[in-house]
Formats: structure tokens, C-alpha cells, sequence
């Protein structure tokens, strides 16, 4: 049977459910109808994913008392089978509860087995054996295997490099590079030959990281006109725009636009353009980059340029099961108190939601290239839990003890270069070169998983795609 392609599964659902322009609605002053209440209940249930993602947490939980209780009691309890198990487990708790395995998986059982089996084994030896220095000895070798394993498979994740001088003579543009696992993208891309975009607010912060690039890559020949700078401020649309137009009139081509910054905002608040700052600085603002840059992506292929879109987004896009559509709207100076108080917000469910948004646009955005006979590959990417200084945007008691924890919490998260891969992977892999190979897919350790309800409801996806048009002003070079 062959298989449906993106495009045909898109034009298939339009066909069965005609649509209408959506206008966004200033938020009212007053109470929200019951309709626009229960519209908003249901948008912030629990995904599917997220529901087996808490199902395995259950597992987890009820398999290591059911291990541990009974040795503990009985049998015999080995100090470095308990600190090997314990790491095991404690990463497994840790990534199901922030749905890093939103789907099925054997590779986390299984270390779960091979944990209560490694807890357990002392006693079984203790029983049928002598417990000597040898047997003690080749306990502690599968000890250290299993940790070893789970930091591999959970923590660290596949490798990759790109081949040297894969992205010689190729433009990229990173947002949000001067720091974390987008100065470290910007860095290996650099050192495979592309010429780089720091797309960055502050051009202080962006020539510091541009400088550690050309000290840590001077060995492998990155020069310093491989690196430029030009100011973006997501948060500004007219920022958006200045931006854009200053790299059209620098730049011919363009042949990878990276989508990297993100931030956290534990309160409410509302930009100089009066959209929510969170969807702002994280959906709006790439949304609006994207569609100016476009005609430049779009004239880098007819040259044989392959170019690509990818974006950076979480596994708190698996975190509900809708985007609230009653958060895009524009806020004025009348109803901006009425904005603000929402009990209701919570820093990471905001970030979800605008990373939600994000993978329903990106979605309309692949199947409007295939619909236009483009081949330009469009895909977002999870770096993982990574120790970054992301971390600072968040309450800084949680800052803090990042700080203080550092080395446990090096064996919890991913370095900045391990979240880095997925990005890299997807920038430079001839597997992901056109649309042909892959588009609109949500990738986690190199491959592509389930999509989340939200973004596979095509009504929805055009709605919220309609939306920030509206409330950006994009050109939209790919209408329908």
C-alpha cells in the first residue's frame, strides 16, 4: 500500500471540513462566556502522550518498591548496586515525568529490568554462592555496565558529526546563539565551513560568543568572516523586520534558518506590540523571521541550494492536547489588566503552549511548501533537558541550586553540546536534506515520534497559522 504523504493527508482533512478566515479577538474586558471557558478547559488537558508518560512513571514507581521493599527486608543489599539501580531509576523518574519517552519504547524497560536485576542479583548470589571478592568484583562490573548504559541511552543520546566542510559556502542563521546549545550549533556548523548569522538582542553578548568560536575553531580553519553579526530581538516585530531586511540586503542565499532561541517567562506580560510575551519571544517572532525570509529560501533552492527550516521546540509540546487560541490576541492598553490577571498561568505550561503553536505552523508551513512544488525540508527538533542557562529566566531558587548541584546534575542533563546534536543532525544530514526524505516531523534522539494531537488537527493547525498572520503582519508567501 503506498503511503500517504503529508500533503495528501492535508489536502484530504481540508477537504472534509471547509474553513474560515480566523480574526483574533481582543481579550474582553469582562467574563469569559462558558463556551470560550470550556474551550480553554479542554485545550489544557493532558495529551496522550503526556497520559502514557504518567502510566510508565506509575510502572516505575510500583516496580522499584516492589524490588526494593522485599531486599531490603530479606536479602541482601549492596551499596553499589543500590547507587547503580537508584541512578537508573532517578533518570527514568526524572524523563518520564518530563516526557522525554512520549511513546513507546523498549530501550527505557528495559533498563528498568536490568536495574531491578542488578538490585536483586546480590541476594540471589548471596544465596547460591559463596560471596567472595570475585563474585563482589564482577557484581560491581555490571554495576558500573548499567550505569554506563543508562547514561549513554538517556542522558547523552546518539552521536553524530558532520562531515569536514560539509556546510562550506552554505549561510546559516541561528537565533539566539550567543549561549548555550545554540553557540555550540553555531560552532560545529562553523567548523564543517557554513558562514554564520548571530541572530542575537545583544550584540555585546553575541560578539563575546563569536570570539570563544573563532579561539575554540581557529584549528580547524574557521576565519572571522565566517562569522557575523546582525541585532534581533523576537520580542519586536519590528525588530523582526529590520533584521530581515538588513540580511536581504547583505546576503543572496540562505540555505539553513535555525530557530533556536527560547525563554521562559515565569509571569504574565505583554509586549510594545501587545502580544503575549511568551508567544512572542517564542512562536510570533520566529513565525514572522520565517515568512520575510522565505522569498530568500525559495530563490536559494531554484539554485540547487537545498536549504532547510529547523526548529528548536521541547517536550512541553507534548504537555496538553490543544493550543488556547484565547492567549493569541492582541492587548491594549483597555483590557491589559484584564490580561494580566490570569490565575491560571504557570511558567511551563506557557512555554508549552507557544512551543505548540510553533509545531502547528511549522506543520501547515511543510505541507503549503509541497502544495507549492518546494522541496525545502521543515522539522523541528528536541535537544532534551539540557543544563543551560536557560535556567536563569526561571525562579532563582531553581538557579541556584543548579549551580550548587552542578556535578549531580551533569549526571541528570545533557551538556549544551549533547543538546546540540538533534540541531546539527538536522541542519547537515543528507537524510533530511528535501521534503522527500522528511517534513513537518518532530524529532527526539535523531528520529522522528508520534506527533501530538494538537498539531495533527489540520483545522487547527490553518487556524493558529491564520492567526499569526493577523497579529504579526507576515506576508504570506506560501498562501494557500
Amino acid at each position: 500500500m503506498r503511503k500517504v504523504t503529508l500533503l495528501e493527508q492535508s489536502s484530504l482533512n481540508r477537504g472534509m471540513m471547509p474553513l474560515k478566515e480566523h480574526i483574533p479577538a481582543s481579550p474582553s474586558s469582562g467574563s469569559d462566556s462558558s463556551d470560550e471557558i470550556e474551550e480553554r478547559a479542554d485545550a489544557y488537558l493532558p495529551s496522550a502522550q503526556k497520559r502514557y508518560c504518567h502510566a510508565c512513571l506509575g510502572l516505575v514507581a510500583f516496580t522499584t518498591l516492589a524490588v526494593t521493599v522485599p531486599t531490603c527486608v530479606w536479602g541482601v543489599v549492596d551499596p553499589f548496586a543500590s547507587i547503580s539501580a537508584g541512578y537508573t531509576v532517578s533518570v527514568l523518574l526524572l524523563q518520564y515525568w518530563m516526557m522525554e519517552w512520549p511513546q513507546c519504547d523498549s530501550r527505557p524497560i528495559g533498563l528498568l529490568l536490568a536495574a531491578a536485576l542488578v538490585f536483586t542479583l546480590p541476594t540471589a548470589l548471596a544465596s547460591f554462592l559463596n560471596w567472595s571478592i570475585r563474585v563482589r568484583i564482577a557484581a560491581f562490573i555490571l554495576d558500573v555496565t548499567l550505569a554506563a548504559c543508562t547514561y549513554v541511552l538517556t542522558i547523552r543520546g546518539p552521536a553524530y558529526e558532520p562531515e569536514k566542510n560539509a556546510m562550506a559556502k552554505r549561510t546559516v542563521i541561528i537565533t539566539g546563539c550567543n549561549s548555550g546549545i545554540g553557540l555550540v550549533t553555531a560552532k560545529t556548523l562553523a567548523k564543517s565551513g557554513a558562514t554564520i548569522i548571530f541572530a542575537c538582542r545583544t550584540e555585546s553578548k553575541a560578539k563575546e560568543a563569536m570570539q570563544e568560536v573563532l579561539e575554540e575553531a581557529a584549528t580547524h580553519g574557521v576565519t572571522e568572516s565566517q562569522l557575523k553579526f546582525m541585532q534581533l530581538d523576537l520580542s519586536s516585530l519590528s525588530s523582526v523586520r529590520c533584521f530581515a531586511q538588513k540580511f536581504q540586503n547583505e546576503c543572496e542565499e540562505l540555505h539553513v534558518l535555525v530557530c533556536n532561541a527560547g525563554a521562559f517567562f515565569p509571569t504574565k506580560s505583554v509586549t510594545q506590540d501587545g502580544l503575549d510575551s511568551c508567544l512572542a519571544s517564542n512562536h510570533f517572532g520566529h513565525f514572522l523571521l520565517t515568512q520575510l525570509l522565505l522569498p530568500t529560501l525559495l530563490a536559494t533552492e531554484k539554485k540547487g541550494g537545498e536549504p532547510r527550516i529547523v526548529s528548536v521546540s521541547s517536550c512541553l509540546a507534548y504537555e496538553q492536547r490543544a493550543f488556547d487560541f484565547s492567549q493569541a490576541c492582541k492587548v491594549n492598553d483597555d483590557n491589559k489588566a484584564a490580561f494580566l490577571e490570569d490565575p491560571e498561568y504557570e511558567v511551563f505550561r506557557a512555554y508549552g503552549q507557544s512551543k505548540i503553536a510553533g509545531m502547528m505552523c511549522l506543520r501547515e508551513l511543510a505541507s503549503r511548501l509541497q502544495e507549492h512544488g518546494s522541496e525545502i525540508p521543515v522539522n523541528a527538533v528536541h535537544p532534551g533537558e539540557i543544563d543551560t542557562n536557560i535556567t536563569g529566566s526561571l525562579h532563582p531558587a531553581l538557579a541556584y541550586l543548579t549551580k550548587i548541584f552542578k556535578p549531580f546534575v551533569r549526571m541528570m542533563l545533557k551538556s549544551p553540546y549533547q543538546g546540540s546534536i538533534g540541531t546539527v543532525f538536522a541542519s547537515t544530514s543528507l537524510e533530511m536534506a528535501t521534503s522527500n526524505h522528511m517534513a513537518g516531523e518532530f524529532l527526539m534522539r535523531l528520529e522522528p515520534i508520534r506527533a501530538n494531537e494538537a498539531w495533527l488537527n489540520d483545522a487547527d493547525c490553518l487556524k493558529c497559522w491564520n492567526v499569526s498572520i493577523a497579529l504579526t503582519g507576515a506576508p504570506d508567501a506560501v498562501g494557500a
